[in-house]
């Protein structure tokens, strides 16, 4: 029973985190701020339109002035939904409940049930996050993946969690910091379990993030 009123709980906690930005994307409509672009969120948009106009490869841009995963994202959706300000910000919405799970997932692996409810409880009514997540930024992208990829590397899914750091990592590049932390922290954790094999492990875990990263780089 207690497992039940878990997921009851955890359902509406994530759906009251949905249902509070999509009144805030409702009202943000009606504003200048929904459509009038400026600095960061002009450049990405723009930059999404140069991908859909044929310079997927980025000859244009050159050497990425910055991390280009949102861009790319934006023009996905272009793509998909045609060129509008609603669908990107959506899809945002709808991360934020992913994120809700991922921080309940965390803090109740990492420190106990009323953690997880605690950082899911505050993720979904912080402040600056409703904000983010309605705005034309990366940041309610990138926390989700980010949390993802501690939750997948706890769980032993080493590939996993190195494709989602290389995803974070085209969105916000100096989560590249992180890189060598989670591989150093992924061989000890490996080399201490009696049936543990660092190499491979470790391996698994550069090969899911090279396959993200290598191909902007190059």
């Amino acid at each position: 029973m207690r497992i039940d009123r878990e997921k009851i709980g955890l359902a509406v906690l994530v759906a009251g985190a949905v249902a509070l930005r999509l009144i805030g994307l409702a009202q943000l409509r009606h504003t200048p701020y929904y459509d009038q672009l400026v600095v960061d969120a002009l450049s990405y948009h723009d930059w999404a339109l140069r991908i859909l106009g044929g310079d997927w490869l980025g000859r244009q841009e050159g050497v990425f002035y910055q991390s280009p995963g949102y861009p790319y994202f934006l023009a996905l959706v272009y793509k998909i939904a045609g060129v509008g300000y609603f669908w990107p910000r959506l899809i945002q919405v709808a991360a934020v409940g992913v994120l809700v799970w991922l921080m309940w997932a965390l803090g109740r692996r990492l420190f106990g049930p009323l953690a997880g409810w605690l950082a899911a409880g505050m993720t979904a009514i912080y402040g600056p996050f409703v904000y983010e997540d309605l705005m034309y930024e990366k940041t309610s992208l990138t926390l989700p993946l980010v949390a993802g990829c501690l939750l997948a590397l706890m769980r032993g899914r080493m590939f996993l969690g190195g494709v989602l750091l290389g995803l974070g990592i085209l969105l916000r590049g100096n989560l590249l910091f992180f890189v060598p932390a989670a591989a150093v922290w992924v061989w000890i954790a490996t080399a201490g379990r009696p049936d543990g094999r660092p190499l491979r492990t470790t391996g698994r875990y550069l090969l899911g993030l090279a396959l993200v990263i290598l191909p902007f780089t190059i």
